[in-house]
């Protein structure tokens, strides 16, 4: 995660969670983890984001894997 990212999650998590994710369910439950306490909100955000990374870096790895057989 670079650090624009992580600021933005540790000073507004639902934009941060926007920005990575859209307008869907998980953006509406971090709204809410974050209205709810602001720390559970933050919690989601980086891991939403760390979710991201570790999907963008399989989904490489399967491609790598394709490219390989053929």
């Amino acid at each position: 995660m670079d650090m624009i990212r992580i600021l933005a999650a540790l000073l507004v998590p639902p934009v941060a969670v926007f920005r990575e994710r859209g307008f869907g369910a998980v953006f509406w439950l971090n709204l809410l983890l974050t209205a709810c306490g602001y720390f559970p909100g933050i919690f989601h955000a980086l891991w939403i984001m760390a979710d991201v990374e570790d999907q963008a870096a399989l989904r490489a790895r399967q491609r790598n894997l394709s490219l390989a057989r053929s």
